[in-house]
This record gives structure tokens, sequence and C-alpha cells, in this order.
């Protein structure tokens, strides 16, 4: 009795649910691989499938012109005629093709349930062999998917076929397919283990690397350490700022006296006078410049005079103009009617004429810790 042909088929589909969701593709093949039709199909109902589309990645975009299944029923209907029809899962895909299919169909067989007898995973609870993915039974016969993707209908039906002729091959066919298997499946463990070792090599230079760094900065640290012994050999009970003090001076080629201010981050010393003589015109101690505490700390050194009894910073005399330029209000006179905002506004003057008017000097508030401006009454009379 001569056996009918086998031809192949998969679909694609909006979910899981025939019935409710639609075929968005179909693919058949022949035992040969020839492709005997492969297309998109536009679904009549549903318009959109986020969670199928995430798996097969057909969009509603994709199906805008392509045609319905009724368009391509007849197509179908005469690639399977007289044909052993081979699904992997046919359930499913039959349920949501129209009767005329299995009625012309000689033979609906399901792969999948075939290959559940040969992979032999059989589930107590259930009585039966467990079903497995498209993929593992493909990557078991050792089917190449090539360039095709996974989750579209033809590459899909290509696989079960590769299957399917596995399970019906010669001991021959089965035994080069196993032989393919085994080679890849010891491909991937070297592989796997190939990344295993270089990731723990890479591992091991980063912690050699460390320790490596560790052990120049402990080097680096006890070397300074001793420097500075060295160093300061000749005195007693340095702690606290007047070790770092000294250290900091050492190795900034400054005296060992140098005041605080001068080592400070972002300062850059200039020079250094062991003579009072030797301080040119334009530099000047704080003592030069006007006693205010916010001037003084706005002041940047930029020499240093280190004498055989005391030391203290020098600073450029022209940074008092900077100060002065950049602040005029703080060094103007006091007005002969002086009046804050406040006062102002105790005495009715409107917020708005009180915004036009030119500060003539600032005050500083103890209390808030800030600088006020200050205005001068008579200016309201001219306004």
């Amino acid at each position: 009795m001569t056996q009918p042909r086998t031809v192949f088929l998969d679909t694609e589909t909006t979910g899981l649910h025939a019935g409710h969701d639609e075929i968005l593709e179909i693919a058949l093949v022949d035992d040969a691989g020839h492709t005997l039709l492969d297309t998109l199909i536009r679904p009549n109902h549903r318009t959109e499938w986020s969670g199928a589309q995430r798996i097969h990645g057909i969009a509603p975009e994709d199906v805008k012109g392509a045609p319905s299944l009724e368009d391509v029923l007849p197509e179908v209907v005469a690639a399977v005629s007289e044909a052993r029809l081979v699904i992997y899962n046919a359930a499913f895909d039959m349920g949501f093709l129209p009767e005329a299919v299995s009625r012309s169909a000689a033979q609906v067989a399901c792969c999948m349930e075939v290959f559940a007898v040969e992979y032999g995973e059989y589930s107590e609870y259930h009585g039966s062999y467990t079903w497995q993915p498209l993929h593992r039974a493909a990557a078991h016969v050792a089917h190449d998917w090539g360039e095709d993707a996974a989750h579209r209908a033809r590459a899909d039906t290509l696989a079960c076929r590769a299957v399917w002729r596995y399970l019906n091959g010669s001991d021959a066919y089965r035994a080069a397919a196993d032989a393919r298997r085994v080679a890849r499946q010891q491909e991937q463990q070297d592989e796997a283990q190939a990344a295993t070792l270089l990731t723990s090599y890479e591992q091991r230079r980063r912690n050699a690397a460390r320790q490596h760094h560790d052990a120049a900065q402990a080097h680096a640290s006890r070397v300074i350490e001793r420097f500075f012994l060295r160093q300061t050999a000749g005195a007693h009970w340095i702690t606290g700022h007047d070790a770092a003090q000294r250290f900091a001076a050492i190795f900034a080629e400054l005296p060992y006296n140098t005041p605080a201010e001068c080592l400070d981050a972002g300062i850059g010393i200039e020079s250094v006078y062991r003579r009072k003589c030797d301080i040119p015109e334009h530099l000047a101690p704080a003592r030069w410049f006007p006693t205010c505490r916010w001037l003084r700390r706005a002041l940047v050194p930029v020499a240093v005079y280190a004498g055989p009894r005391a030391a203290h910073a020098l600073y450029a005399k022209d940074q008092l103009d900077d100060i002065r330029a950049a602040y005029p209000l703080r060094f103007a006179p006091m007005p002969d009617n002086p009046a804050t905002r406040t006062d102002l506004r105790h005495d009715g003057v409107p917020e708005a004429q009180i915004d036009a008017l030119e500060p003539v000097a600032e005050q500083w508030n103890m209390i808030g810790k800030c600088w006020y401006p200050v205005y001068d009454r008579n200016a309201l009379k001219s306004t």
C-alpha cells in the first residue's frame, strides 16, 4: 500500500484561545523541505496582540495588507489534500483552522505526542509522557535553524519536519543526528568551560592588579612616613594640626612653621621670604588690610614670611582693590538718614517704591549673619 505524501504545517496566532484569537501566519512544506505556502494572515477581528507579538514579533502593521484566512484556504486545502498532515501540537493549530483542512487530509499526526514518547520523560502525576517544546525537540535531533528565527511559521514547520524525519528515519539517519547532537553539546560545554575559565582569569588578573596597587600604596605610605620622621626627628609630641601642618610644609617645600592658611587646598605660594627687608612693596601681611573679618577671609595668600621667631602669610595689596570693586556697597559711607527695608515699611512706604530705590550701602546683620541693604530716606523726598 502506497504511503500518502507528508506535508508539514505551522501557524502563528494572536493568542492561545481558538475561537477568540486568530491566525497571523501560516506555512506548509513538503517532505523534501520545499515551501508550499508561507504567508502572513490578516485577522478579521483582533487589532492588537502585544503578548503574542513579544514571542513571534508579528505586529499589527505587518499584516495590514496580508490576505485573510478565507483567501488562502483553497491553497491550504489543496496542499494537504489526501496527504498525511504533520503538526507539532496538532490540536492547537487545528483548533484555528476550518474543518475543511482536516477533512481534506488523509491523516493528521501530532509530532509533539510522538516525540514525547521518544524523549521518555514520564509524568507519574499525569500518567503519560511529558510534552516537550519544539526548541527542545529540535535540539534533540540536531536541527540547524540557520538564519530562520524560531516562532515564525516557516521556521517552526521546518523544525517539525526535522523532528518527524528523525522519529521515522533509519537507524543510520538517527545515529548521524545523535552524533551531531553529542558534538554540538560537547561544543557548547567547551564554550561554557572556556567562558568560565576566561571569567576566572579576568577575576584573578583584577585581584592581582588590586593587590599590586594596594602594596604600592602601602610602600609609598611607608616611604613618606619615614621621610617625614627623619625631617621632624628633633621635634617631640607633634600631633594633630601641628603634625599635618609640618607634613604638608615638608612636601610643599615650605618652612615648617608655614601658617595653616597657606596650606589649604588650591593655595599656590609663590615665594618664601626669610627677612622682612626682602618683602616687596606690593605684598603685605593681613594686618595691613582693614580689620573686617569677612574681608580678611576673602584674602588669598601668595607668599610667606618665615622669620626666625614667627611666620605669617603675605597677600598682594591689589587684592583690596578687587574686593572693593566686588563689594562697593560694603565700603560706602552711611547716609545721614539711613533706613532698612523694614524701616521703610514701618514708615508706610509702598513695596513698589522701595523696589525702585537704589541701596546706598550694606551693613552686616549680627543676628541673621548676613548683609542687608541700607537706603537713604532723603532720596524719598526727591522721588
